[in-house]
């Protein structure tokens, strides 16, 4: 991953340690998730500090999917539909998962 300023400056860059499959970010920039062909999910702050350590989810992502971050309101949320089938919400105000089911 390379975050780079809109002149096209890179800021950090990350190495992952398998192919991004799939990647969502919330609104205004807050956060970043990639999703990996191996199953594992990366979320990080745009300064580059990571958010939560590697989550090991089983199955590459099909869907990945990141709400809008609100100043006040809802906390912002990512939605990851393995290809699998499995479905899981996580909360990334307090990195803990909402709701985790099969489709």
């Amino acid at each position: 991953l390379v975050c780079r300023r809109a002149d096209g400056t890179a800021l950090w860059t990350d190495q992952l340690p398998n192919p991004c499959a799939r990647a969502a970010g919330g609104s205004g920039g807050v956060w970043i998730a990639a999703g990996c062909a191996d199953g594992t999910l990366h979320a990080l702050l745009p300064s580059g500090r990571r958010v939560l350590p590697p989550l090991v989810l089983g199955s590459a992502p099909a869907f990945l999917s990141a709400s809008p971050s609100s100043d006040g309101g809802a906390p912002p949320r990512l939605l990851w539909c393995g290809a699998d089938g499995d479905l899981a919400i996580f909360n990334c105000a307090t990195c803990r998962r909402e709701l985790t089911a099969r489709l």
